[in-house]
């Protein structure tokens, strides 16, 4: 299920092109009532009437003073999903009037309205998921609000008590009055998210930022501690022999951050994860035990941790509509293979029609993850598909998402899924200005050499105030990396079990090519020469291949220059 947060932003998007086109088309009643007071809801985005378990959508003025609520709304409902409500508990005129409008309605339509005489209300269930809420919008706006804005035309409520507020069309001064203080909260609150990340980039730090852990009898950890880490690396690489813990590590600090009761099978009865973080120019200490998260506040946060495994490829049905489900928090995927990625199929449909703006930032975030390789996202018949472009430029015919290799449907699952999942606790932000930690498992896995050492380039592209941790059994994404990476080495034994060291101060990587990089003790490869070499064969060491390919014209120059034995004699002295 989508955040409430997020859901406000995008019925407020989709009433307001809804409310543009309406007036362009000189529809009778083409105005949406907004929340009016400047309250500490309004401040966070609730920008209708309602708490965090619903909202109340009006397209007339007028409100019952006992119920707090519109007299006419359509109600989005996080656990009864969407309704029609029709209420006048303060108002026996507004009682009558509602009656015979009622009336009218119901002999019109297939769908009657359930009356609770005790309150004086009427209801019309739609659906009973929230996530349904545009299908079930649509249909409000082309068929209900139609009949009651004629009734209204008709039939305008003119006797009422006194002190009660009228029911009657919103006037467009009023309506731009609301419209207007809806825009500049929305722009205080890009400006205060924009300001903190600047201020966060002068100083070098990233917003959310781990400095250290310490890992007491978890899984093969009996101690294993890191501590002043610094707040400015976007990337820690964990690496490690198969076996030795890098798994056992992403897994632990998930487990620190994340507050889901869920995960608690996971911890032994000794136990004991403590992260050192900080978090928005803050401190915090999470402790986690078997039955315990002591979070010291990170609750205020939100969400801010998400966790991928080594698979990648699954993702939900699109029938499923991305609603989320208890096997399906934030960092289950490092646990649970089967785990289930969010549906970007569903999500590219659906905002391509409600949305045009999150479809094009969609569409522009996967164009950039895959430095260009998708070039072009359509949609046809409820189906996304996918326009790649070879480097000579070629252009593809369009495919689905489950008929791309799988290096590309890798990196658009898990990108699509961080940019789902940070869009709940960022709903007005770009995906640019989201912070939190990444934790992903084997990042390598799927990718050619080339997409390896460009998915971090992308991916700090993109989310450059994302902190990324993860594992890898290849030297080569440590060449995409920016400035400022760590590398932290699980090793084991059996008298100390899995312990971490920090390479990244005693080696300085980003100066060494791969073979060096695989021989250093950040991997510990060793057999570098291959089995099937002579061994009267020269050892290549040039750095590149065209290097190669330049010294073996050299050698076949000599050859013919030469005679055998002279040139045995160069050849053993260039050796």
């Amino acid at each position: 299920m989508k955040d409430i947060r997020e859901i406000y932003e995008e019925v407020f998007i989709y009433l307001e092109s809804w409310s543009e086109q309406s007036r362009t088309n000189g529809e009778l009643n083409p105005y949406f009532y907004m929340r009016s007071v400047r309250d500490d809801r309004f401040q966070k985005g609730y920008w209708f009437p309602g708490n965090d378990s619903y909202m109340c959508l009006s397209f007339w003025s007028g409100g019952d003073s006992l119920n707090k609520t519109p007299n006419i709304f359509f109600e989005i409902n996080i656990t009864r999903g969407c309704s029609i409500v029709i209420v006048s508990r303060d108002s026996d005129s507004k009682t009558e009037y509602f009656k015979k409008m009622i009336e009218i309605i119901d002999a019109r339509s297939d769908y009657k309205y359930i009356p609770n005489k005790k309150n004086n209300s009427w209801r019309k269930n739609l659906s009973r998921t929230a996530n349904l809420w545009q299908n079930d919008l649509n249909f409000f706006l082309d068929n209900e609000k139609r009949r009651i804005d004629d009734y209204l035309l008709e039939h305008p409520l003119t006797e009422l008590e006194e002190f009660i507020s009228n029911f009657d069309f919103i006037s467009s001064q009023n309506f731009d009055a609301m419209y207007s203080r809806v825009l500049q909260e929305r722009a205080v609150l890009e400006e205060k998210a924009n300001s903190l990340n600047k201020s966060f980039q002068i100083n070098n730090k990233l917003p959310v930022a781990i400095q250290g852990f310490r890992i007491e009898n978890f899984q093969g950890m009996k101690i294993s501690e890191i501590d002043q880490l610094p707040t400015n690396a976007q990337w820690i690489f964990i690496t490690g022999e198969n076996g030795y813990g890098k798994t056992t590590l992403l897994q632990a600090i998930a487990l620190g951050l994340c507050s889901d009761p869920d995960l608690e099978k996971y911890l032994d009865n000794q136990s004991r994860i403590t992260v050192k973080l900080s978090i928005l120019g803050d401190m915090a200490f999470p402790v986690r035990t078997k039955g315990n998260l002591s979070n010291s506040g990170l609750d205020n946060y939100g969400e801010f941790v998400v966790g991928y495994g080594p698979v990648r490829l699954n993702i939900q049905s699109k029938s499923s509509e991305n609603m989320e489900t208890k096997s399906q928090n934030h960092v289950m995927s490092l646990f649970e293979n089967e785990t289930l990625l969010k549906n970007i199929n569903y999500e590219l449909f659906a905002s391509r029609y409600s949305n045009e703006k999150v479809f094009l930032e969609l569409s522009h975030l996967i164009t950039t993850v895959t430095d260009g390789r998708i070039s072009k996202i359509i949609i046809d018949e409820r189906q996304a598909l996918f326009i790649e472009t070879l480097s000579n430029g070629d252009r593809l015919e369009p495919l689905p998402l489950s008929k791309l290799a799988a290096g590309f449907r890798s990196i658009i699952n898990i990108v699509f899924d961080i940019y789902l999942r940070f869009k709940k606790t960022h709903p007005n932000e770009k995906y640019s200005d989201f912070f939190g930690i990444v934790l992903i498992d084997e990042i390598e896995n799927h990718l050619h050499p080339i997409l390896q050492r460009e998915l971090p380039i992308a991916l700090s592209k993109v989310f450059p105030n994302i902190q990324f941790i993860i594992s890898t059994h290849s030297p080569i994404p440590l060449l995409g990396a920016n400035k400022n990476s760590l590398i932290l080495r699980v090793n084991r034994s059996k008298e100390e079990g899995v312990t971490v060291e920090r390479l990244d101060e005693i080696i300085d990587f980003p100066t060494l090519l791969p073979n060096t990089i695989l021989t250093s003790p950040i991997f510990g490869f060793q057999e570098i020469f291959s089995e099937s070499k002579d061994n009267n064969d020269f050892v290549r060491v040039e750095n590149t291949y065209d290097e190669v390919l330049e010294n073996n014209d050299q050698m076949k120059r000599i050859r013919q220059h030469f005679d055998p034995e002279t040139t045995d004699e160069i050849l053993k002295l260039l050796k």
